[in-house]
């Protein structure tokens, strides 16, 4: 078995105790995932980060970064920093891209010479990010190995015969929530039984809602997994490129219809005109939602189509994957 090293420059501290807190992003909830079936498989898993304490979750060792030139590695594995890569000795190199890199951006964070200098594979979780990532960031090589998704949202679903009459906003404020505010009164005209379900924390939503809407708050995944089974569809209105937006597939897992822009890797999440919509505008975003509350009969064809193609992998599956292509030794 392999001695495998995450290096990650975090932002904040945290750690495999903190699965599941509302403030993770993708980054850390997809590395905690992901590190912990690792160690499940027999591999040491180490991961450095800008904690100040060790500590031990789930097998999988946690430690500040600046112990990281110190330790043994076969593998290491640099979170979206290939300046990373100077602190381990390992004789295999990965980066692990979360976000969207431009040469520029490489080269006024210093990026760029890192990537030439130490031999690593480069990861992306989506074919639009390796897509869109120009060859002088992957020197040595490119995979595309998706996300996975949590497994409380894997559960097997079964067709609906009721069609329920609400949508959901499940993603973070930023990425449109005063896009879908500003499309929804049309919507809600259009359709006055509907209501807008957002899972967000109200400290994110803004006063003076429309009618109609209502603040669930974040839950938990096993709770989120049972409310969003109530939903007719779940809305991604935000028109800047996701690398892979595990939103959405989480709705996809469960069987909900997804109706999003045609923008970044989201329309990998989806089946369009099978498991969810892509649309190209948010006047088409508008007019298929209310086709979507009114007519039965496109809402169960997408529902079917979402139970019949699912769309995730387990994180068990994922990290088959990486062992598979990145991580013998």
């Amino acid at each position: 078995m392999s001695n495998i090293n995450f290096l990650h420059d975090s932002v904040f501290a945290y750690g495999g105790d903190d699965l599941g807190n509302p403030h993770l992003r993708g980054i850390e909830t997809s590395l905690i995932q992901l590190a912990e079936v690792l160690a499940q498989h027999g591999h040491e898993i180490r991961i450095f980060n800008n904690r100040d304490t060790d500590m031990v979750h789930q097998g999988v060792h946690w430690q500040p970064l600046t112990a990281a030139k110190r330790a043994k590695a076969d593998v290491v594995v640099a979170i979206n920093d290939p300046r990373l890569l100077s602190l381990s000795h390992a004789k295999r190199r990965i980066v692990w891209m979360h976000n969207v890199t431009s040469l520029e951006k490489a080269l006024r964070k210093g990026r760029l010479w890192p990537m030439l200098r130490y031999p690593a594979i480069t990861v992306f979780s989506s074919r639009y990010q390796a897509r869109t990532t120009t060859r002088l960031l992957t020197p040595y090589g490119k995979r595309v190995i998706p996300l996975g998704v949590n497994s409380a949202f894997l559960v097997n679903p079964e067709i609906r015969r009721t069609p329920p009459s609400n949508l959901a906003f499940t993603t973070q404020a930023y990425r449109g929530l005063d896009v879908l505010l500003g499309i929804w009164p049309r919507i809600r005209a259009a359709c006055p039984q509907a209501i807008l379900h957002l899972f967000l924390d109200p400290a994110d939503v803004p006063a003076g809602l429309p009618e109609g809407v209502q603040v669930r708050g974040i839950m938990a995944w096993p709770e989120l997994a049972v409310a969003l089974k109530e939903m007719r569809a779940v809305v991604f209105p935000w028109d800047k490129p996701e690398t892979f937006c595990l939103a959405a597939a989480e709705a996809q897992a469960l069987g909900v219809p997804v109706v999003t822009r045609n923008v970044g890797a989201l329309p990998e999440r989806i089946r369009d005109g099978v498991t969810g919509v892509a649309v190209s505008s948010l006047l088409q975003m508008t007019d298929v939602l209310i086709q979507l509350l009114r007519e039965n009969q496109i809402w169960q064809h997408l529902h079917q189509g979402a139970v019949a193609n699912p769309q995730g992998l387990s994180w068990q599956e994922v990290a088959v994957i990486w062992k598979k292509h990145l991580l013998a030794v």
